[in-house]
């Protein structure tokens, strides 16, 4: 009689993260260089093409101003759903690493049920809504996320950007304070002066000896009814960066990762 052998798995915690981690380096590097770009450009008329066989025109005159508003906006709209994607890939992994390592830590199983449980995994986190997704992946992990809500957050912004052209509307706004809010979290950086706390900036020049403190601050931004949702470089960095905090975060809390 032919003796069971035996297979062992792999869950990797850096496979988990790492389609967010991609997606957010991109998205925050490729949005701030256009955003810069837009912001300091000569946008009196549209762009010109040497060699361009046909050159396009539309009736109608712009401003400076009146461009750079869309192009500004389709790049957040477009930024914002990068960010998203990248986070809503690695909650799919985050659910499949989760309910696997559960599976498994439940007892035995065969290799023949194995790839069918992947697969209904991977059809059950395709189909979920995102807050649907993210309770479920919350349920799995060795404690709960910090920045849940905070995230959600990001989305409101992101559907005002993509369905309503960065317009707060009615649909946006919270019913009591009627306004739409963005809360993430980011690091902080600063030191200590007078019982104040004076943030490091680049070029910053403190003295020599002095202590210098980290932590994490939930940084929000307001928008109100009528107002339109816009974001400089910078904060837009800063976005990306409360991401990365939400993705460590996660990270953090799967179960126990290497071989089970």
């Amino acid at each position: 009689m032919t003796e069971p052998q035996q297979l062992t798995i792999h869950l990797s915690g850096d496979a988990v993260v790492a389609p967010a981690l991609r997606i957010i380096q991109q998205t925050v590097e490729t949005v701030s260089f256009c955003l810069i770009a837009v912001d300091s450009g000569d946008m009196s008329k549209p762009a010109e093409f040497e060699r361009a066989r046909m050159q396009m025109r539309f009736s109608g005159d712009m401003s400076p101003d009146e461009r750079r508003a869309p192009y500004t906006n389709w790049l957040l709209s477009n930024g914002f759903q990068e960010l998203a994607r990248g986070i809503r890939a690695t909650l799919d992994e985050a659910l499949l690493y989760t309910e696997i390592f559960h599976l498994i830590e439940s007892g035995k199983r065969t290799w023949g049920e194995f790839p069918e449980k992947v697969q209904e995994i991977r059809r059950r986190g395709t189909r979920a809504m995102f807050p649907d997704l993210m309770a479920a992946v919350n349920k799995g992990l060795s404690a709960p996320l910090h920045f849940e809500k905070e995230f959600l957050s990001l989305q409101k912004v992101r559907n005002c950007l993509e369905h309503r052209d960065g317009l707060v509307s009615d649909i946006d706004v919270d019913k009591e304070t009627k306004t739409l809010k963005l809360s993430l979290p980011r690091f902080k950086m600063f030191y200590e002066k007078n019982d104040e706390e004076i943030e490091l900036q680049v070029g910053t020049y403190i003295e020599a000896n002095t202590m210098i403190c980290v932590k994490n601050i939930v940084q929000e931004r307001e928008f109100k009814l009528g107002e339109r949702v816009t974001f400089k470089p910078e904060e837009f960095h800063d976005i990306g960066w409360g991401c990365w905090a939400f993705t460590s975060d996660l990270g953090s809390k799967l179960p126990k990762k290497g071989t089970v």
